[in-house]
């Protein structure tokens, strides 16, 4: 029992279940109003919320015990699934729509967004391919290309729910596959010439989407249309200061910010904790990049490395983005903050992809100290 505690990786875990817990706290306190008018109970989110992250965390230690090498003979099945599910969301009776767009699947009393597990699918099939064609990286057609028409696929059928910001997140952690794979920099080069001018035709070919995409710019020109949201995250913010008016003493959150607990919980958390609040989960998010990266390049396996930092990238973009969509840096795309915002299906596929990069971890650990004691003996 105490070599198994011992294997695990400390930091990863307290940045894990800390910042979970932290969420899971703040879920309450933006949620409350919005539960109160929409369910009649204050807690009802919060309380679905605290189901996910205890199956999360079952999920988490589950998966940091199951080898990730053995994901490889999974790798069919994950997939199909991934793809079929994607696939669920337009069927009529089944598909749900919210904010006009069609992005879960409703089974009975359960709802699922689907596009979550292409953030499981793509990192894992992506490098057991580029580790298996590691003799191939400078024949794009042989290496490149079959793992590109599969991401290009799931991306597609992201696309047209519609979640441009899924689809960044997702190409940011596949670009990072292959920069870790070490494919030559004239495919990378390509790949992301590819991404952007892709963005600039899908921006330039929806209305609905250009106006998403550069309304942040000057959020002030529609103050009661497309720059509304972005206006009452900084009021947010600007309420809070540096020390924050205090725990659920948000004004913002009753009814001013749509998307409180969800996509602009960092506004709310601004606003109670102040400067301080905020600071701290963008230094636990930092700390998680390094966390994350140290964990890859310390597996002594090659899929391990290059899955450690595809995780870690993937994870930490989606961060950034909602981070700076909530500051008005960015575009709004819709991102959930990681482990913070209210959602079960992004809750438990990041303790999953955590989970599996814990289990990297343990992998190098365990086998160091078998050399250690091989060397011993």
């Amino acid at each position: 029992m105490k070599k198994l505690l011992h294997s695990f990786h400390l930091p990863l875990l307290i940045f894990t279940i800390g910042l979970a817990s932290f969420g899971l706290v703040m879920v309450y306190s933006a949620s409350y109003f919005v539960a109160l008018e929409s369910t009649g109970d204050a807690a009802s989110f919060a309380k679905r919320q605290g189901l996910w992250f205890v199956l999360g965390l079952g999920v988490f230690f589950f998966v940091s015990m199951f080898k990730f090498t053995a994901y490889k003979k999974l790798m069919p099945v994950i997939l199909a699934v991934t793809i079929f599910a994607l696939l669920l969301i337009f069927i009529p009776g089944i598909g749900t729509e919210r904010n006009q767009a069609l992005r879960w699947i409703s089974i009975g009393p359960l709802v699922i967004q689907p596009s979550e597990l292409a953030k499981i699918a793509i990192p894992l099939y992506v490098s057991f391919l580029l580790v298996h064609k590691k003799d191939q990286l400078h024949d794009f057609k042989k290496s490149i290309l079959p793992s590109m028409i599969i991401v290009l696929m799931i991306a597609f059928l992201i696309m047209l729910q519609p979640d441009l910001g899924t689809v960044i997140s997702l190409a940011a952690g596949y670009l990072a596959l292959l920069i870790a794979a070490q494919v030559p920099i004239r495919y990378l080069l390509l790949f992301g010439a590819g991404g952007v001018l892709s963005v600039t035709i899908l921006a330039i070919t929806s209305p609905y989407r250009l106006e998403r995409l550069t309304s942040f710019r000057a959020p002030f020109d529609d103050p009661d249309g497309a720059g509304y949201q972005l206006i009452q995250s900084w009021t947010a913010m600007a309420n809070g200061g540096f020390t924050g008016a205090g725990f659920g003493e948000s004004v913002m959150k009753l009814g001013y910010l749509p998307e409180s607990h969800t996509d602009f919980i960092i506004a709310i958390i601004a606003e109670e904790f102040g400067f301080i609040g905020t600071g701290g989960v963008i230094i636990a998010f930092a700390a998680f990049l390094v966390i994350g990266f140290s964990i890859a390049m310390k597996s002594t396996h090659p899929v391990g490395r290059i899955l450690g930092i595809g995780i870690t990238i993937q994870i930490s973009t989606q961060a950034i983005m909602n981070l700076a969509a909530a500051g008005g840096i960015m575009p709004i795309t819709g991102i959930p903050l990681p482990l913070v915002s209210y959602g079960g299906s992004s809750l438990l596929i990041t303790m999953t992809l955590l989970g599996i990069l814990m289990n990297i971890h343990r992998m190098t650990y365990n086998r160091q100290v078998r050399e250690e004691v091989q060397e011993a003996a």
